[in-house]
């Protein structure tokens, strides 16, 4: 690993490596499928309370990743700074907005209309 270009780097690799680890415990069938296996016996919670905690989690991490300017980073972390503000914006769209979670357990498929009933 070679030494971050900048104070800002520095920075928002700290701000990474909170954002991965509390990420993975907040999703452990992810963290599972990338590798990390401290989570391995957990299962994701659909409670309402979880699903708070996602939003929170990645109204946070969008918030912390606009306040690092593009133009302190290495083009490689500005990138990165990039992807993870999309990445977060559609899960806030997924999460407060499609809010296919609330479909779980019921009659209705995640799209909202009715699934097919069986006989």
């Amino acid at each position: 690993m070679t030494l971050p270009a900048s104070d800002a780097d520095a920075r928002f690799e700290r701000a990474i490596d909170r954002w991965f680890r509390d990420r993975m415990r907040l999703e452990p069938a992810i963290a599972s499928f990338v590798g990390v296996h401290e989570h391995d016996g957990r299962l994701p919670s659909a409670s309402r309370e979880a699903i708070d905690e996602r939003v929170d989690f990645w109204r946070a991490a969008v918030s912390e990743m606009e306040r690092f300017s593009a133009d302190d980073l290495t083009p490689s972390h500005s990138l990165d700074r990039d992807l993870l503000v999309h990445e977060g914006r559609l899960a806030l769209h997924e999460l407060t907005q499609r809010r296919t979670w609330a479909g779980r357990g019921s009659s209705a498929s995640p799209s909202g209309s009715k699934a097919p009933r069986r006989c």
